[in-house]
């Protein structure tokens, strides 16, 4: 079997705004939140997902550039299957961009646990429990719950 990678990076933009969940940030309030989606295609049929998720200075549309211009060059043609391999591949590629590169390998874990046909957390060392407890936690500004 051969590798082949089609890299589909795409980035879009959410206003958050319009849902009223514009937030505070150690950078100040960022009312609109950029993330790129990385979707890989392998010459087997196997499509794996992940997400660049982007809150701070740099945006999403800049690390799906870095994905297509310095990281997939990288990737293209290895086998998916040796991760910790095409990691340090992209850490030799790109120094920092961390969110990009953690989108990469979200990807290649979801590529790697449908081609195997187990779920991903069996590829990270097993079913740890049953149910995690959730919280979620926001700070929004009078200002702009006044909009």
């Amino acid at each position: 079997m051969q590798y082949f990678f089609n890299w589909d990076v795409v980035w879009r933009a959410t206003d958050k705004l319009a849902y009223g969940l514009a937030g505070r940030t150690a950078l100040g309030v960022d009312p609109v939140s950029e993330h790129a989606i990385v979707r890989i295609d392998t010459d087997a049929g196997v499509t794996g997902w992940g997400e660049i998720a982007s809150c701070f200075a740099r945006r999403g549309r800049l690390y799906a550039r870095e994905v297509r211009e310095i990281l997939a060059p990288v990737l293209i043609g290895q086998d998916p299957r040796r991760l910790a391999f095409l990691v340090q591949a992209m850490d030799k590629a790109l120094d920092g961009s961390e969110p990009a590169k953690a989108g990469l390998e979200n990807a290649l874990f979801d590529l790697v646990g449908k081609h195997l046909g187990v779920p991903v957390y069996m590829l990270l060392g097993g079913l740890v429990r049953e149910r995690i407890p959730l919280s979620r936690s926001e700070e929004h500004t009078s200002e702009l719950q006044s909009r």
